[in-house]
């Protein structure tokens, strides 16, 4: 008897791996039939492949010409991750992933897979590059406008941003990475064009308490008096909240903001430095709270231009910052020499902007020191009426007494 239950125990796990397992082995593309030209297209592999799928594999055809494309792949957790920017030419295509060397319906395979789409239609509105991101650090994105001058909303996790974009003309930007045990989702959003991005933070040893700036340095050239807005972004990398971060900086620098309530595991704080150098400085910036600290560096080299070069007519079509110069406040005097630029009329100092004190702001000075005189010496005059006429009455009295006393006598006798 337990010789027949073991046969059917057998008999069962072996159907099972006939009928049940096939569907989930068999090797699953999300590709789809048609595609815009210039869309960056994310086409997800699953399977149970033997041997890993490598850029070397993957080859892309239309009819039997081999076509050029700019692509990659990549294993995120169990599926691997394709990504190619497609053509601007409309046509058939096919992709082609060599030599697979896989495991399906419970035999072992190798052979070419084969899936066929089309380019047309519309000319996609931006394109992306990478289409994946698999990093341990912050990472750059390019992007590139297809049609017009449109922006791009980024949304990752708590990271959020927006970039504009002109056509022809790539932009790369970096983007802070978001550590997280799973795989995050980056959107990129234009109009109706959108693209969501696969984010994979490489394994690390989580502390409860880590705090870390996404540069430890940053070396800035900036023209002389020119405003600038530095944007620094500080990561939560512990897994315990942090609490009343103070944000402090040992340069003549403007942070905004100086403390941060409340910083959650993986989320990014953005602190904005608002620089006008005048000249050339460096400065470190300080994160700190019980527990944990993080610091950057900021080096600031100040350019200023030499007018020697420059014709008058080049100065006078110059904006003043261009040349090196700084506008004056009103409350302000030149110390040095001043140039007609677009601002006006000698408007732009050559030199350094002193504050003044207006006359307005002497004359009242005078007013409050001279009546604050007055009233002093009235005060000092009148203090010297009351000691005389103290004096007058000792006096008299004296003489009162003594006049008393010689008439008392006078009667006696």
């Amino acid at each position: 008897m337990e010789d027949k239950l073991h046969e059917m125990k057998k008999l069962f796990i072996a159907l099972l791996f006939l009928f049940i397992l096939p569907s989930v082995l068999a090797i699953s593309v999300s590709i789809d039939k048609q595609y815009q030209p210039r869309q960056a297209i994310l086409v997800k592999i699953d399977g149970n492949f033997l041997d890993p799928i490598i850029a070397d594999n993957i080859a892309f055809y239309s009819g039997r010409q081999l076509v050029a494309m700019d692509y990659n792949v990549a294993k995120i957790e169990n599926s691997y991750y394709l990504y190619a920017i497609l053509p601007n030419t409309e046509r058939n295509y096919t992709m082609i992933i060599k030599n697979v060397h896989y495991f399906e319906s419970g035999i072992e395979k190798t052979q070419n897979l084969e899936y066929n789409f089309s380019v047309s239609g519309n000319v996609s509105v931006f394109t992306v590059k990478p289409g994946f991101i698999v990093t341990d650090k912050s990472f750059p994105l390019t992007l590139e406008s297809n049609t017009e001058k449109i922006n791009v909303d980024i949304k990752y996790s708590t990271f959020t941003s927006s970039v504009e974009l002109m056509p022809g003309i790539p932009r790369t930007i970096t983007i802070p990475l978001v550590y997280s045990e799973t795989v995050q989702n980056l959107e990129l959003k234009s109009g109706q064009t959108a693209y969501n991005l696969p984010v994979k933070s490489l394994t690390y040893a989580r502390k409860p308490k880590e705090l870390v700036f996404s540069q430890p340095l940053y070396n800035l050239s900036i023209i002389r008096g020119s405003p600038y807005l530095l944007k620094l972004y500080l990561t939560n990398k512990g897994s315990e909240s942090l609490k009343d971060i103070t944000i402090s900086s040992g340069g003549n620098l403007n942070l905004a903001p100086m403390q941060i309530p409340t910083l959650e595991p993986n989320a990014i704080a953005e602190i904005n430095v608002s620089l006008a150098p005048l000249e050339s400085l460096s400065g470190e910036i300080e994160a700190d709270t019980s527990g944990a600290s993080a610091s950057t560096e900021i080096l600031i080299n100040v350019i200023t231009f030499s007018i020697q070069n420059y014709t008058q007519e080049e100065i006078m079509t110059s904006a003043c910052n261009e040349i090196g110069g700084l506008i004056c406040n009103d409350n302000q005097v030149c110390l040095g020499t001043s140039k007609t630029t677009i601002e006006g009329s000698n408007a732009c100092c050559m030199g350094k902007c002193k504050t003044q004190v207006s006359f307005w702001t002497i004359l009242i000075v005078i007013l409050v020191i001279a009546a604050l005189g007055a009233i002093a010496y009235y005060f000092l005059k009148l203090r010297g009426k009351k000691q005389q006429t103290n004096v007058f009455k000792e006096v008299e009295q004296k003489y009162a007494e003594k006049f008393h006393e010689v008439s008392k006598s006078l009667t006696k006798t």
